[in-house]
């Protein structure tokens, strides 16, 4: 299906936790699933990402939306993250931002990565790259539901 001229998708951050990820971790994700597709952030390197994405109306722009769940490195969910690719990784850079709906209710948190390709060669380190991840996760109720996050991907 051919997207209506003019339309962009470009969610507020309330509108990615409270319409698009709530949704997808209450199971109720038949239409979101069409406009934002769940991966493994991990399994793709930043550049190999638009492929797997579907037109949200943005043909122009560098900007993607996916789902996905965090893959922790131990069993204690309150360690760090497993964000590591073949070619590099995904480092946390700020501080975690927290997100509020309009009532001033804290409805979730955002988080802003950088990937950092790995040089080759013995002690060589990982330089920056122009690639942005914005990790969003939701306050969560319900044990089924930790561990999933939104990702917004942008060059």
């Amino acid at each position: 299906m051919e997207p209506l001229v003019g339309y962009r998708f470009h969610p507020n951050d309330e509108e990615i936790i409270n319409h698009y990820l709530r949704s997808k971790m209450n199971g109720e994700d038949l239409f979101v699933d069409d406009i934002i597709p769940e991966i493994d952030l991990c399994r793709h390197e930043p550049w190999d990402l638009a492929a797997s994405q579907p037109d949200q109306g943005q043909l122009n722009d560098q900007v993607w939306y996916f789902y996905g769940r965090l893959d922790y490195r131990h069993a204690n969910k309150n360690k760090t993250a497993h964000r590591t690719t073949k070619a590099g990784f995904w480092k946390a850079t700020g501080v975690v931002r927290r997100i509020k709906d309009r009532g001033r209710q804290e409805i979730g948190n955002k988080r802003t990565l950088v990937f950092r390709k790995k040089l080759q060669g013995p002690g060589s380190k990982a330089v920056k790259t122009d690639w942005v991840v914005h990790e969003y996760q939701a306050q969560t109720c319900l044990p089924h539901q930790v561990g999933f996050y939104s990702i917004h991907v942008r060059i």
